[in-house]
């Protein structure tokens, strides 16, 4: 059984992996050397490079305390560095980028000692857009994680016991990142709370009504493109709503209400995805109907002007029999390189020897184009609870 379970697995991250759009190219750096009150080297810190559109670079300081990071990315040039390490509060520093840069943590009032996220159940997990940067909600304090290696290594994010802008500890379910690095929000005790600076700092987006722990993955949603980040929330008593995120420095703080967008009601499954400049929004109905595809409008700076602009794609029952799909079933979305949209699920059902569990990924080259995905056209299904057949992706490699 857990050797069909973890070839599932592998399949499915293999899968997703198909999804991921390429990380966007970056150029030039600095030497960062991070210092404790006494003027010692303090390895194993978090060093953010942030520019005014959102975070560029992050990774952990080496044995003498010091790190050399990227300072520009996609036109954005740095201006500030937060750093986090644990036993310390964390600090912000203003960069000028033409000299190295050291900056002093102080000791904090309280220092915990987190326990092992290895040995604490996972609850969510979400990737970053730079690769290798992770994080996970463990049921341990603290409880939400990140890795900046791959999962090498794991750290708790700071907390309000070590940083006043660090996350409070309660009941957390769920956390999701946008696309864009450093950006991640988690949902603790009802709140949700998001960070810009691979989690370093965080704030809160208020207008939602959540009852504690009663979050599932499919109801929180988050990504960007260019000046659009939209963080979609199916809360417990006003059904979907749309918090328009930071995406400069200045900034409105964000609020979750009611959106322009036609289509989606309290109970539809969903997922979001980004081209270059626009975001997409997947929405599987309660009803059983057909998946369909919208296309949000771009640069929406309040939750009333985010809609629909008029671009939608229904995907055929052929390609994803949404009448199969649950609330609690795997769905995500990509807008892949050359406008190609992807669609992966994982469809769980009961059946009389067990559960069955089927992989799907299905996708059209563009708008309006022909369906393909791994199931139909002669591939098998993958089922985890009786013999695992891996799927001949060579029939839709295209």
């Amino acid at each position: 059984m857990r050797t069909r379970l973890a070839i599932a697995t592998a399949l499915i991250l293999g899968a997703t992996a198909l999804l991921t759009a390429p990380a966007t190219p970056v150029a030039a750096a600095q030497t960062i050397t991070v210092r404790d009150g006494d003027g010692r080297g303090i390895p194993g810190a978090l060093v953010a490079v942030v520019g005014p559109s959102g975070a560029i670079d992050t990774g952990i300081t080496g044995s003498l305390g010091t790190i050399s990071l990227d300072t520009t990315a996609g036109g954005d040039t740095a201006t500030t560095v937060t750093v986090s390490a644990a036993g310390y509060t964390t600090a912000t520093a203003t960069t000028d980028l033409t000299s190295a840069l050291t900056v002093t943590l102080d000791t904090a009032p309280v220092n915990l000692d987190p326990l092992n996220i290895h040995g604490a159940g996972v609850f969510g997990f979400a990737g970053d857009a730079i690769p290798g940067v992770a994080y996970a909600v463990v049921e341990s304090v603290p409880s939400v994680y990140r890795t900046t290696d791959f999962g090498g290594t794991w750290a708790p994010v700071p907390t309000v016991a070590t940083s006043p802008d660090g996350l409070p500890q309660g009941n957390t379910r769920d956390i999701v990142t946008s696309g864009h690095p450093g950006e991640v929000a988690v949902v603790i005790d009802g709140t949700v709370w998001y960070s810009r600076d691979f989690g370093n700092t965080w704030g809160t987006v208020t207008g939602a009504t959540l009852q504690p722990g009663h979050l599932t993955p499919s109801q929180l949603r988050w990504a960007r493109a260019g000046t659009s980040s939209y963080l979609l929330i199916s809360d417990d008593v006003n059904g979907v709503l749309v918090a328009v995120m930071p995406t400069t420095a200045t900034s409105s703080a964000p609020v979750f209400a009611a959106s322009g967008i036609t289509g989606i009601d309290d109970g539809d499954h969903f997922a979001l995805a980004a081209d270059a400049s626009r975001v997409w929004l997947a929405t599987l109905p309660d009803d059983g109907t057909d998946v369909v595809l919208r296309r949000l409008s771009a640069g929406a700076t309040t939750p009333a002007a985010v809609s629909s602009d008029g671009v939608s794609v229904a995907v055929p029952d052929t390609a994803i029999p949404a009448a199969n799909l649950q609330a609690d079933d795997l769905l995500r979305f990509r807008v892949l390189e050359g406008g190609a949209l992807a669609l992966l699920t994982f469809d769980n059902q009961q059946v009389a020897s067990g559960w069955r569990g089927t992989l799907r990924v299905a996708y059209t080259p563009s708008v309006g184009g022909t369906w393909y995905d791994n199931v139909t056209g002669g591939n098998p299904r993958v089922d985890i609870n009786e013999d695992v057949n891996v799927p001949n992706w060579t029939n839709w490699t295209g």
